[in-house]
């Protein structure tokens, strides 16, 4: 299905070595101008915590200039069944889908 949606080869072999599918829910920090993490989590120090701290303000700050998808027109039916419409309206909030801002 995913070749099918024309999505990109190298996401689509990921997909399927680790026989799983995965979204993005916020822009990766590069994509928007922001630096990697500082560390990782568990942070080692106070100052490391501290550190990851500051830079997830700015890439929060720095997240709300972009949408992750853009929502398309539908084609054909655009019946969604109520089981899955919650999800559908928590990705399309997450990800700033109908904001028209630019993709990060």
């Amino acid at each position: 299905m995913l070749g099918d949606l024309g999505c990109d080869p190298l996401y689509v072999r990921l997909c399927r070595s680790q026989q799983s599918f995965r979204a993005r829910l916020t822009p990766k920090p590069w994509r928007c101008g922001v630096a990697s993490p500082p560390s990782r989590f568990p942070h080692e120090t106070p100052e490391r915590a501290a550190a990851f701290e500051r830079w997830l303000a700015a890439y929060d700050a720095c997240c709300e200039r972009y949408a992750v998808c853009e929502a398309l027109p539908s084609v054909g039916d655009d019946f969604v069944s109520s089981d899955v419409a919650p999800l559908v309206s928590l990705h399309d909030e997450a990800t700033r889908a109908s904001t028209g801002l630019p993709l990060a």
